[in-house]
Formats: structure tokens, sequence, C-alpha cells
């Protein structure tokens, strides 16, 4: 009957009103290019605790990936700066890509192909 409808879609908006919305993850303003920015070009103890390796190492090793082709970085959506920044975090701070997907505003999956991706560069890079 008509009450028992009216009873029950009541009790049905009364439960999804206390459910929460969704709310995005990767919600901070800053996106990965942006902090990389900052890192490299502020205070040399900052991309040294953040990514174990130093300012000019750093800018010699994209080069070097760039100089030699070791990958094509044509169809990639992310630079190459920041999947290397990307990969140095994970492996300085032995940091999972949750926390580097965070960082980095990028998705589990971006991170992690990214990570395979510079692996495979450097392990190219260091037979050349």
């Amino acid at each position: 009957d008509d009450d028992d409808d009216v009873m029950d879609l009541h009790m049905v908006c009364q439960l999804t009103r206390d459910i929460p919305t969704r709310q995005p993850q990767r919600n901070c303003p800053y996106s990965g290019e942006q902090y990389l920015k900052f890192v490299v070009s502020g205070n040399p103890k900052s991309i040294r605790e953040q990514l174990r390796i130093e300012v000019l190492t750093y800018v010699e090793l994209v080069k070097q990936i760039v100089r030699r082709n070791v990958v094509d970085w044509s169809n990639m959506r992310l630079s190459l700066v920041e999947s290397l920044a990307m990969f140095l975090f994970i492996c300085g701070q032995s940091s999972g890509t949750r926390n580097v997907g965070d960082r980095f505003q990028h998705s589990n999956e971006t991170i992690h192909h990214h990570f395979v991706l510079m692996m495979r560069a450097l392990g190219i890079l260091r037979h050349l």
C-alpha cells in the first residue's frame, strides 16, 4: 500500500543521508611538476633528503637519458624529470606507490608504469 511505500522511501533516504560522499584522493593543489621544481630549485639539502641525489647529478642523469635516447618520451604524459624523480623517491625513501602517488598526484598504476620504465631505462643506460 502507499503508506508502506512512503515509509520505505523515508527509511532509504535516512540511510543514504548518513553515507559519506566520495572525495577525490589526489587533491593536493600542487602537481608533481610543481613539487619537483620546488625541490630542485630550493635548498640543495631538500633534494638530497627527498630523492637521495645531488642536483647536478640528477640533471646530468636526465641529460644522459635524453642524449642516449634510452626511452622514447614523445608519447608520455609525464615528463622524464618527473618520472625519474618518482623512481628516485621510491628507491631513496623505501616508499610505496601510494605515498609517491600522494606526493606527485598520480594514480598507483601511473606510478608503477613509470617506475618500471625508469628501471629499464637505467638498466639500459648502465650498459652504454
